[in-house]
């Protein structure tokens, strides 16, 4: 059986959104055109030249399995092309004197010693004859993560379509599409589906006292399930709002809370935990209810809590504790005020004219003009001299 294998590589400069920078597309082909296996996906640890050859190798090992005569290898690179085909003609390059290696190896045992060797061709085809390939690794660098194999005539995304457009067996149209022929006749309707059982009952019930038969009469009291305003409808259902506390297990307390509660070492927090039926909705302080306090001592972290609970403005009077404020007479008379003379502006609002008296001392101060200085300087109670008047220039 012969095999047609064409595999092509795609390398991007920028890594798409899956991170895959460099992706590898195979595929093998029957005579006939029939996909028959294929591999595609990121390679991103590869040059392109090894990935070319990585996927040539695949190919090569998948058909030495299902034991197939290799034919031809088609290919789009020119490189890989020139390197196969002369190999003695050409330098090899370092990074890919193993990929070589084996590739000549799977040759040489299985297909050069075999009874009926086969011819081993390559091919250089242009980028139209190798589109099949082109889109595998194209959708491997967009969709995939890994490099995966698709055996048999498994596809994905628009490679049937591709495949049968290479074996000519779809419209040059895109727009064009046979649908399947329908007749010309009308559409008979289908049966009407059947009417559903009624849940009501429309014969008589056996009474259980008398034994005898009669009507059931229907209840006047209202449910109370049906009242939009009783509380077990506002709440039904399971969920209550406190999944998300430690507290919680399953609808009840955890045992860690309710030793906790036993042992009275929440009361300093708050009265609340002393009493018999327990307001998880309760307000302790600042902020804080019932069950914050519980949250974190099931989570061993009532430490952090401690200062929030603290008031950092409480006010406590003086006289709590028994200091006694002195009069205001006293405290004037203590700080000397009595015998100041407070200076005071003219009609003016700009002249000082004022006496600060301190002990038998006289101040001279300026008048109106800033300028002139006439006053009085008293040292003691008898001595007293004239001041003459003095101009103050000030540059």
């Amino acid at each position: 059986m012969c095999w047609l294998p064409n595999v092509h590589c795609d390398v991007l400069a920028a890594a798409s959104a899956l991170g895959n920078s460099v992706a590898i597309g195979v595929i093998l082909r029957e005579e006939h055109g029939k996909k028959v296996w294929g591999a595609h996906g990121p390679m991103n640890h590869l040059t392109e030249e090894q990935a070319i050859m990585a996927g040539i190798q695949a190919a090569l090992v998948h058909a030495k399995e299902k034991k197939w005569d290799l034919v031809l290898i088609e290919t789009t690179n020119r490189d890989i092309f020139d390197l196969i085909s002369d190999q003695d003609q050409f330098i090899i390059p370092e990074e890919l004197l193993e990929a070589f290696r084996v590739f000549n190896s799977l040759h040489a045992n299985h297909h050069v010693l075999a009874q009926a060797p086969a011819s081993r061709k390559i091919s250089l085809i242009p980028d139209h004859m190798n589109y099949v390939a082109v889109y595998l690794a194209d959708y491997g660098l967009h969709h995939l993560s890994e490099f995966v194999e698709m055996p048999g005539d498994a596809s994905v995304g628009n490679l049937q379509f591709l495949l049968n457009q290479d074996m000519g067996l779809v419209f040059a149209d895109p727009g064009f599409e046979m649908v399947q022929h329908m007749g010309l006749g009308e559409v008979d309707n289908a049966e009407p589906p059947p009417r559903p059982l009624t849940r009501k009952r429309k014969h008589g019930v056996l009474c259980e006292e008398c034994g005898s038969v009669m009507g059931k009469q229907p209840s006047t009291r209202v449910s109370p399930f049906l009242d939009p305003f009783m509380p077990s409808r506002a709440f039904k259902g399971k969920n209550t709002g406190y999944e998300s506390f430690a507290f919680y297990d399953n609808g009840v307390l955890s045992q860690s809370v309710i030793v906790a509660l036993e042992s009275g070492a929440l009361l300093r927090f708050s009265p609340a935990f002393g009493e018999t039926e327990l307001n998880l909705e309760a307000h302790v302080k600042n902020g804080l209810c019932v069950k914050h306090i519980l949250h974190h001592a099931c989570l061993g972290t009532l430490g952090l809590l401690e200062y929030m609970l603290e008031d950092s403005f409480d006010h406590v009077l003086a006289g709590e504790y028994g200091i006694e404020l002195m009069p205001f007479d006293q405290v004037e008379a203590a700080m000397d005020f009595g015998d100041a003379v407070v200076p005071v502006l003219d009609e003016s609002g700009l002249g000082v004219n004022a006496l600060f008296s301190v002990g038998d001392a006289v101040v001279p101060v300026l008048d109106d003009t800033g300028l002139d200085v006439n006053a009085l300087l008293s040292v003691g109670a008898d001595a007293v001299k004239a001041v003459s008047e003095t101009r103050v220039f000030n540059p």
